[in-house]
């Protein structure tokens, strides 16, 4: 999926129009990719341990596990979306949402525990 389809489902998901508290699209461009941007780091890490490149263009695609892109991502972005639009309560309520998902993504992975023979 590429960065621009997270941000529609993240805009969709708030109800919001392109140009919401912005004046123009450009600006609100720039909030989306950055929302974005620090979303991806932050689920990129929880599943990598380096190699994280950030997103530049809206266009590019978001190299993330399935699940991740489609069910944790979009709720982060609208998250940080509504939190640069003064939204207290769309950001309240995202935030949330996504801090849950989130957690799934390290229920997912397994530690084994080991004892070391001698």
């Amino acid at each position: 999926m590429t960065a621009a389809k997270i941000i529609d489902k993240a805009i969709l998901l708030l109800g919001y129009d392109t140009l919401k508290n912005t004046g123009s699209i450009s600006g609100f461009e720039q909030s989306a990719l950055t929302a974005l941007n620090t979303v991806y780091a932050d689920v990129f890490y929880l599943c990598n341990k380096e190699g994280f490149q950030e997103i530049t263009d809206a266009s590019q695609p978001v190299n993330m596990p399935e699940n991740v892109v489609f069910d944790i991502m979009p709720y982060g972005v609208a998250a940080f979306l509504a939190s640069s639009q003064g939204d207290s309560d769309n950001q309240l309520f995202f935030s949330r949402i996504y801090n849950l998902k989130r957690k799934n993504i390290l229920k997912e992975m397994t530690f084994e525990d080991k004892i070391p023979t001698v």
